[in-house]
């Protein structure tokens, strides 16, 4: 799912530009923070390591829904898009 959602990301990224391009930038690293962070996890043997990068991950899908809103509410993006991808 988290693949997916880096795929949806970088579709509706390519049509953002100019003052959008600040939000679009770091929509991209969130986005793409969140697999990186479950496989990293997913490869730490202690539950304090696993834990700390599934944190991480949660803090980048927050981060992205956040970014959404904020692409929503400056008309980077639309609603349908806004909810397809939260």
């Amino acid at each position: 799912m988290s693949i997916e959602y880096v795929a949806f990301s970088y579709r509706i990224a390519k049509t953002l530009r100019g003052i959008h391009r600040p939000a679009r930038d770091q929509w991209l690293r969130a986005a793409q923070s969140i697999p990186l962070n479950i496989a990293e996890g997913n490869g730490k043997q202690s539950l304090k390591d696993k834990s700390r990068f599934f944190e991480i991950a949660r803090g980048s899908a927050l981060e992205s829904a956040s970014i959404h809103d904020v692409l929503r509410v400056c008309d980077g993006i639309d609603d349908e898009s806004n909810r397809r991808g939260k």
